[in-house]
């Protein structure tokens, strides 16, 4: 399961694309956000963090099989 948000905050501010994503993994749930000026800086930066995530998760789930 994945759910997205994408917000477009109407202010002065320059970083005002906002994306939220929730990724359901076996066991658990990730959850990413990031504000950018742009939709697509905001979602890369966002992938990587989940990356991290699931990489760390990864790992977490191998120690515990041995």
């Amino acid at each position: 399961m994945c759910e997205v948000l994408l917000r477009k905050e109407n202010n002065n501010d320059q970083k005002n694309c906002h994306i939220g994503i929730k990724l359901g993994v076996p066991g658990t749930s990730l959850f990413a956000e990031e504000t950018e000026q742009s939709f697509e800086a905001a979602f890369d930066k966002l992938i990587e963090d989940l990356k991290r995530q699931l990489q760390k998760h990864k790992e977490k789930l191998e120690e515990v099989r041995g």
